[in-house]
């Protein structure tokens, strides 16, 4: 134990010696720096000149001496932690694993020098040292061409490093005409190339999506064209160059100068309306409800008239009606299966792309459900099909969506009937019980409502699309019910009948059908969309 004077003396001299360790024996004096935990060079500080982190002979502390644990293994020190870095020269691991120890005698192998594969090749106790890529360089455009491939040992060759390339980004973000994240493609997420459009209707121009000027963007290379003299004619083009269509006057549904409107239909101009009646309404049933604001974007062309006996015949050859008294009347017992078949074939028959996907089918349409009536048998339909798909983009014939027929229903009104809340006006504008003689009555003979659409509400009720489902009460834009049908839901109807009282023609009011029903009361309207010279662009 030191005296306290032999403190004192060790705290103010040089430092030699520390004063909570016993001096070594035989150093009295300063001299070379041994790494020993000790001030040898009486320089104040201990093992100054040693590096603990890469000396074999100190790893991580004095005389921690860095040698192999495994057999024929060469220990390195990195970071102060003693490693085995590679199997002596004639010896290699067996599992590629030289941590474990180098267990194998090493053979050369036939060829000269290494390869990358993860093996000592040549024994000289080092694994794919100097291997060089003598394979095609790797694929690229760009930033990305000629990048060489790298070894990854056992594995083989891998990917190039990509993350070190100047412009490489993991995400093609950039529209600068450079395949920057390497994958073969320029800017694929910028639709470069493709084609575009600018402007609507007259002022409609085409153009490609090109990079903008900073390379961030991509952009249309054209621009709307000059503006018309007006917008005043209904011609399905916005001539003044608004992105509004024939809005002065509104095209609504009446076929005015210069439209290329189809003889027998009307047009049914894009809008916002509420869909359902209120709980307070006359004869408010709860499956109407709740009333709910529905956006129909998109103008169609339908029929002025119920689908008559005559049509019918015309494309398939045979009439499935009930009460065949005259050609002009509504066809009537006609599935929703079968009204989809003759949709598909009237469109085929006028060079219009069908709009219905039709699989899986069996039987004829117009077939079963025999009698004066099917209410009692709801699936007794010969024709019957497993898989429905409608294309939406279609410009063929179809079955309207229930939303298209309530909006064209109305045609801008909001009570009980387009013609009031009284129901005494129905009998100036609707075959039903009080006018009808309780059956349908040729078509178009009573006056049509402000769209020029007859007997809706009347006649026969109308099959749409949609499966019948509740209503939600939020609003909704062109709104489907049901595009894809797999399964025998039943499907909504429309309208009254002519033995129907008063209450059934509002236009809130809806039922509902089995797919493969048949009935003297059901007929149909048919829809259509808009060909690329007549659609609002």
């Amino acid at each position: 134990m030191r005296s306290p004077l032999a403190l004192l003396v060790a705290l103010c001299c040089a430092g030699c010696y520390s004063p909570w360790r016993a001096e070594p024996e035989g150093a009295k004096v300063c001299g070379v720096e041994v790494c020993d935990g000790y001030d040898n060079d009486c320089d104040g500080a201990a093992d100054e000149d040693f590096d603990l982190d890469t000396d074999d002979r100190n790893c991580g502390a004095c005389g921690a001496l860095c040698r192999p644990e495994v057999p024929h293994g060469t220990a390195t020190c990195e970071a102060g932690v003693c490693i085995i870095e590679r199997c002596e020269p004639g010896f290699e691991s067996a599992d590629g694993e030289v941590a474990n120890g180098c267990e194998a005698v090493c053979a050369p192998s036939a060829g000269p020098g290494e390869t990358c594969d993860g093996r000592d090749n040549d024994c000289d106790g080092t694994t794919d040292e100097g291997v060089e890529w003598d394979a095609p360089i790797a694929p690229g455009i760009g930033v990305c061409a000629g990048l060489p491939q790298v070894c990854e040992g056992t594995a083989g060759w891998g990917p190039p490093r990509l993350q070190y390339v100047p412009t490489y980004e993991p995400n093609e973000a950039t529209c600068d005409g450079l395949d920057n994240d390497c994958d073969g493609k320029v800017d694929e997420p910028h639709p470069v190339g493709d084609a575009c459009e600018a402007g609507v209707g007259g002022c409609r121009r085409e153009g490609v999506m090109a990079c903008g000027p900073s390379g961030g963007d991509v952009r249309c290379t054209v621009e709307a064209g000059p503006p018309g003299d007006g917008d005043a004619t209904c011609d399905f083009v916005d001539d003044d160059c608004d992105g509004l269509v024939d809005e002065d006057p509104p095209c609504n549904g009446t076929a005015c100068s210069g439209s290329a409107i189809p003889e027998g239909f009307v047009c049914i101009p894009p809008g916002t309306f509420m869909m359902g009646a209120p709980e307070s309404e006359e004869g408010f049933f709860v499956e109407e409800g709740p009333q709910h604001e529905v956006t129909l974007t998109r103008p169609v062309l339908m029929s002025a008239t119920e689908l008559t006996q005559q049509e019918w015949v015309d494309v398939l050859g045979f009439n499935p009606s009930f009460r065949q008294r005259h050609p002009l009347s509504p066809v009537e017992r006609v599935s929703w299966t079968d009204a989809l078949f003759y949709a598909n074939a009237r469109s085929l028959q006028e060079g219009l792309g069908p709009c219905y996907r039709l699989e899986e089918c069996e039987g004829e349409p117009g077939t079963g459900c025999e009698g004066d009536d099917a209410f009692e048998s709801t699936n007794c339909g010969g024709f019957e099909c497993a898989v429905v798909e409608w294309s939406r983009g279609c410009t063929g014939y179809r079955l309207p969506t229930e939303a298209e027929w309530e909006y064209a229903a109305r045609a801008g009104t909001t009570t009980r009937f387009w013609c009031g809340d009284d129901e005494r006006c129905l009998r100036d504008v609707a075959w039903f019980a009080d006018n009808g003689d309780g059956e349908p009555q040729i078509v178009g003979r009573l006056p049509p409502n402000p769209w020029g659409l007859h007997d809706m509400p009347g006649n026969v009720t109308e099959l749409v699309f949609d499966d019948y489902q509740l209503y939600r009460p939020e609003p909704r834009t062109d709104p489907l019910a049901s595009g894809l049908w797999r399964g025998r839901e039943a499907r909504s109807t429309r309208d009254c009948a002519a033995e129907f009282v008063a209450e059934p023609c509002r236009s809130a009011s809806r039922g509902a059908r089995h797919p493969q029903q048949r009935t003297y009361l059901t007929g149909i309207r048919l829809v259509r969309g808009f060909s690329t010279t007549e659609e609002p662009r």
